[in-house]
This record gives C-alpha cells, sequence and structure tokens, in this order.
C-alpha cells in the first residue's frame, strides 16, 4: 500500500469521478483505477461500489473505515 493511494481514495470519494481525481493530482484515470484495485487488494475487500440509476459511489462498511482512517492519517 502506498500512502498516495489513500489521497486518491480520499479525493475519489469527495469527487465521485475518477476524471476529476486524476486531473486534481495532474496523473492519468487509469492510475486512479490502479490505485483502488491495490487498496483493495491489500485489505482483501470492495470499498465501494457505483449505484446504477445515479452513477454514485457508494461506499461499503469496509470503504466508510478506510476512509476514516485515511482522513486521520493525512490530517497529521
Amino acid at each position: 500500500m502506498n500512502i498516495k493511494d489513500l489521497y486518491y481514495f480520499q479525493r475519489l470519494i469527495s469527487t465521485q469521478s475518477y476524471t476529476q481525481t486524476a486531473a486534481d493530482f495532474h496523473v492519468s484515470q487509469p492510475t486512479i483505477s490502479q490505485a483502488i484495485k491495490r487498496l483493495e487488494r491489500h485489505f482483501q475487500t470492495t470499498l465501494f461500489f457505483r449505484q446504477a440509476k445515479t452513477k454514485a459511489l457508494v461506499l461499503t462498511p469496509s470503504g466508510q473505515q478506510l476512509l476514516l482512517a485515511a482522513n486521520d492519517i493525512i490530517s497529521n
């Protein structure tokens, strides 16, 4: 796991957009996708799913826990 992956995850949940998150960090969209996959592999869980009608990212309980932890880590 890379600390930058936590930044990407935090921003992705905030923006609800892979494209916007990538633009915010001046990286490619696949970079964000790969970071999320790394986090999911590391924690062996699914962090969120995309709601069909609204296309919103909905955090799983694991994703909620990781977001809280990421916020703590990043704010310190």
